[in-house]
């Protein structure tokens, strides 16, 4: 994703450790919980190459948590947005609809050619 824009992280208390994700031990073994759920937003979006935010990641690739993340991808008229979950392994495209890249919003016009465009009965993608 070029910017995320909203980051979803479960939390889960590891066996054994936290090697190297010292700010997630901290979290968890203060307040003495057994899993922490984490909603962040960003409009402008989140800076994601921190060290915190790649601790949380790193926590949820080794098996004990679960994160999602929304943003777009691409430049211009031709951004989209996209959406990545932890479990499926890869980002999945929620729709083709250009967006204005200044106010990063798609046109009325734009999301009602989508919805119109949408079949009854149509199974999800």
């Amino acid at each position: 994703m070029a910017r995320v824009t909203r980051l979803h992280i479960r939390l889960e208390r590891p066996n054994p450790n936290y090697e190297g994700r010292p700010d997630v031990e901290r979290l968890i073994e203060q307040m003495r919980l057994s899993s922490a759920t984490l909603e962040l937003r960003s409009e402008d979006g989140i800076e994601t190459d921190t060290d915190l935010a790649q601790q949380l990641l790193d926590h949820v690739a080794r098996g004990y948590g679960q994160a999602s993340a929304a943003g777009t991808r691409g430049a211009g008229d031709l951004a989209v947005e996209t959406v990545w979950e932890s479990q499926l392994h890869g980002e999945t495209l929620i729709t083709g609809i250009n967006i204005d890249p200044d106010t990063g919003e798609a046109t009325f016009e734009e999301l009602f050619e989508e919805v119109e465009s949408v079949e009854v009965g149509e199974e999800p993608v």
